[in-house]
């Protein structure tokens, strides 16, 4: 079952502003685009939702840019392993970064394939989606729309 909502909501729940989201596009790949025949954006409650919860949580303390990047890194995650509850992206000593479940790393000596671990940056998904199911749970279901 697929519910989407609109932007509106998304952008009240995250709290960004819905007046700057238009100059956010060119620099954040990873919001859905607006269907064809609408003028507003739907974000999808299991996946566009809490990522753009934590671009809003993200923006506080990073760069729009800074922040569009480290969401796009956890969208590959998580659509790649849906089922993650913690996602870490890990900085390795030789400059290079990856994502991945934090289930799935074995930080405990402090190094990764050879190199030493620099910073690790963990987000629990599992409550941002938590977060945009509770704010839709009490929104009037729309007849006909994808969650009918």
């Amino acid at each position: 079952m697929n519910v989407f909502v609109k932007t509106d909501v998304a952008t009240a729940e995250a709290r960004v502003d819905w007046r700057k989201l238009k100059d956010y596009v060119a620099i954040c790949p990873w919001l859905p685009n607006i269907p064809e025949g609408t003028r507003t954006r739907q974000f999808s409650v299991a996946l566009d939702f809490p990522l753009f919860c934590i671009f809003g949580d993200l923006i506080v303390d990073y760069t729009i840019r800074h922040a569009s990047s480290i969401v796009g890194k956890i969208k590959q995650v998580m659509e790649a392993t849906p089922s993650a509850d913690q996602i870490s992206i890990v900085s390795l000593a030789n400059g290079s970064t990856f994502t991945q479940p934090t289930a799935d790393l074995d930080l405990a000596s402090g190094y990764v394939g050879g190199q030493f671990v620099r910073s690790v940056m963990t987000f629990d998904v599992r409550n941002y989606r938590d977060r945009a199911e509770r704010a839709v749970a009490d929104l009037p279901v729309v007849i006909g729309g994808d969650d009918a």
